[in-house]
């Protein structure tokens, strides 16, 4: 799975320097994908997330905090501010990339890919937002979504719902790169051993 997202992605992003944006460096597994793209694809240059770096990324120079404590709608303007900044700091912008993940980073990168006329790829990792159930925002999302460069989708059915929900989309760009997640295989375990309690898991199931 894994190495089938990263040949993708490098085809891609194929020589161009690209900067990754994610509200966070800490949660599920949009996080956990960004930090393996890191890692493994060269061309990623840059990992800028809102809040304040985990310690666990405090020393790795790939990644920049714009540190904003906000959680308001201002929060979105600021970084959009300091994705301004970081981008100027590069002196060639022609061969720059953004690379949004989750609602935030997706609206937040939309002003500086206008300002400095960049390719902006988005990365759709649910199959459910609460955004799209706020008729008022429909309409700057057909100008953000419509923008894209392309949209990379984790599944069959989170790129079914993102088109039954903008069906102005083009097809072509709204592609499909299974989730990168490792799969465990799974165990049969023996539940009627006495004196042991069976508890059971459950995360989100949007």
């Amino acid at each position: 799975m894994k190495t089938e997202l990263v040949q993708k992605e490098i085809l891609l992003q194929e020589k161009t320097n690209i900067l990754q944006i994610i509200d966070s460096d800490m949660g599920g597994g949009a996080e956990k994908l960004v930090s393996y793209i890191q890692e493994r694809i060269t061309s990623t240059i840059k990992v800028i997330t809102f809040k304040k770096l985990n310690k666990k990324f405090e020393t790795n120079t790939k990644y920049k905090s714009l540190d904003i404590k906000n959680n308001s709608v201002w929060a979105i303007f600021i970084a959009s501010y300091g994705i301004c900044k970081t981008t100027f700091q590069h002196k060639k912008k022609s061969n720059l990339a953004f690379h949004s993940h989750l609602s935030r980073a997706l609206y937040a990168t939309f002003i500086p890919s206008l300002i400095f006329r960049i390719p902006h790829i988005h990365t759709e990792h649910n199959t459910f937002n609460r955004r799209r159930e706020k008729w008022y925002l429909y309409l700057i999302e057909y100008f953000i979504y419509n923008s894209l460069k392309s949209i990379i989708c984790v599944s069959e059915a989170t790129r079914y719902e993102l088109l039954s929900y903008m069906p102005s989309l083009d097809l072509d760009k709204v592609v499909v790169i299974e989730n990168g997640t490792e799969l465990i295989q799974h165990k049969i375990r023996n539940f009627s051993k006495k004196k042991k309690f069976n508890i059971i898991v459950l995360g989100s199931l949007t």
